[in-house]
């Protein structure tokens, strides 16, 4: 009995009934079947009929093709499927379309991409993780403490939350939410196995040496999806305007594996492009910021939620202000507007000056205080600065530690 393929199931469900059809699509000269992972994402999105139209197979060819190794088709022919109305189309296959979730086989080699493009970044930075998977299987076959081996994976987690927290989000803006989700589902995996290796590094009988292997083969996967699959349907979508965006959040975050972030010379060109204008608008009262806009309604609801207190100094080492939520050290109103120097007690005085003096100079642009009596407290002075570079005062934050030192210890 021959096995029937329905060109209109979708096809994921097709190649998990009958997985030989990935090598026949790929025969065929399928563009999706390529790349397994380019199939993946095809196949989450779109019918056999739908990509059969797409790469010009006629019906008749796929059933001869099919027959040839011993399966049939069904469903719609071609020439219907490509001629059907977008309302006429299922849904699933609309989102494709809007998506435009083809995947271009000709799309622009990372290789001879302008160096520094936040792309050939990303991709370097899993050639440098794919270095560390080999050195790790390496010692601990040479039995190296699983513990210390692992060591050179503690960056992972801040590589896979960038692509998470930027690449991802971007993505589902062309419409690829399947395939992103199952991506970010791996490498939420990938973590927890880390973690849990690490804690049963503690307990005797766990099977640490067989949990490390398969998470060291989890990781090169994924680092394999992500250039295989993930980076190129970037490459083929994004704007060159949201790769800027994407270069200067790289370089703020900075890199995971490699020493430093590549300049990407065009990057640094069209940065000004994205630099938000500051000040506060007269008309609307919104303060403008780097990272975003506030109302002052906003900005004060949220100082006055911060567990710390603030003291403000200005360059003439005047108190201008203060915020005393954690209500730590009295901070009299009447001090407001008053020299720094006449708040404190003549011990403090000198050490006061010194400090303000280094921050003024740049011999120091910071000082911290751990204190234990009478409870624990961490006292952090700043010199501030202007965008300019000149001095504009100091910021003292002070935060209560007891609660926190607590919590941790009941923790470990």
């Amino acid at each position: 009995m021959t096995n029937t393929i329905d060109a209109d199931q979708p096809l994921w469900e097709v190649l998990d009934i009958y997985p030989q059809l990935k090598k026949i699509l790929k025969e065929a000269g399928f563009k999706e079947a390529e790349n397994p992972y380019k199939l993946k994402i095809a196949a989450k999105s779109a019918s056999l009929a739908y990509l059969m139209a797409r790469n010009h197979v006629s019906y008749e060819q796929m059933d001869a093709i099919l027959k040839e190794n011993g399966l049939a088709l069904t469903g719609q022919q071609e020439e219907e499927t490509a001629d059907a109305s977008q309302s006429e189309r299922p849904l699933l296959y609309q989102s494709f379309d809007q998506a435009q979730t083809e995947i271009q086989v000709e799309h622009q080699d990372p290789s001879s991409m302008e160096d520094g493009h936040p792309l050939q970044t990303l991709q370097k930075e899993n050639e440098c993780l794919r270095n560390h998977l080999q050195k790790i299987r390496a010692d601990l076959n040479d039995g190296k403490e699983p513990s210390a081996a692992l060591l050179p994976l503690k960056p992972l987690p801040k590589l896979y939350s960038f692509i998470e927290e930027v690449i991802m989000p971007m993505l589902y803006r062309y419409g690829f939410y399947e395939y992103t989700d199952e991506l970010w589902k791996q490498e939420e995996d990938a973590r927890h196995t880390m973690s849990r290796i690490v804690h049963n590094l503690m307990r005797p009988g766990s099977d640490v040496p067989g949990e490390t292997s398969e998470l060291l083969d989890k990781i090169e996967e994924i680092a394999d999806q992500q250039d295989n699959a993930l980076y190129p349907l970037a490459l083929d979508h994004f704007t060159q305007d949201e790769w800027v965006q994407i270069y200067l959040d790289l370089k703020r975050e900075e890199s995971a594996f490699l020493p430093s972030v590549p300049v990407w010379h065009t990057g640094e060109e069209l940065a000004s492009v994205f630099q938000r204008p500051q000040g506060i608008d007269a008309a609307t009262g919104t303060i403008r910021l780097e990272r975003g806009t506030l109302t002052y309604p906003q900005l004060k609801a949220i100082l006055d939620k911060l567990p710390v207190d603030l003291t403000f100094i200005d360059e003439n080492d005047m108190n201008r202000y203060f915020l005393d939520n954690g209500r730590i050290f009295m901070r009299p109103s009447t001090a407001l507007d008053r020299p720094v120097k006449d708040c404190h007690p003549p011990r403090v005085q000198i050490a006061l000056a010194n400090l303000l003096k280094d921050f003024k100079s740049g011999k120091r642009d910071h000082m911290e205080i751990w204190s234990e009596h009478p409870f624990p407290v961490h006292v952090h002075y700043l010199a501030l600065h202007d965008d300019n570079g000149r001095y504009i005062g100091a910021l003292e934050i002070v935060q209560k530690c007891d609660e926190i030192a607590s919590h941790f210890c009941k923790t470990k």
